[in-house]
């Protein structure tokens, strides 16, 4: 497994650790979401990952486009991961974490295959 999909689990796990002791999964699911969604957007994505823009300036964009859609405890997370160089694990924080919110929900994901093609309803 690559470092990155480690360090983004691990990060996945302590959020899911505070979640679960705040009763806050919810919460959590959709803030990782937001963060991940507009750390992803490609302007923002290039600004954050480039090494040419100082963290304090990335942290000013961040804060306008996340301060009022993300709970005060994700904004420490995303600081975090500013101050650690580690926004570009946005994304896979938040699939880990919703992979463990679906386990512990009892959702399991598949794909089916079928012999022949199948109606909506079925």
């Amino acid at each position: 497994m690559p470092s990155s999909t480690l360090s983004a689990r691990r990060y996945a796990e302590a959020v899911f650790a505070l979640a679960v002791d705040a009763d806050a999964m919810v919460q959590w699911s959709g803030d990782l979401r937001t963060i991940a969604d507009f750390a992803g957007e490609h302007d923002v994505a290039q600004i954050l990952s480039s090494n040419r823009v100082p963290r304090d300036q990335k942290l000013r964009l961040l804060d306008a486009g996340l301060k009022t859609h993300v709970s005060p405890l994700g904004m420490n997370l995303v600081r975090l991961l500013n101050e650690r160089g580690k926004l570009g694990l946005a994304r896979g924080v938040q699939t880990a974490f919703q992979e463990m919110l679906d386990e512990r929900r009892g959702i399991a994901h598949a794909i089916v295959t079928t012999a022949v093609a199948l109606a909506d309803d079925e």
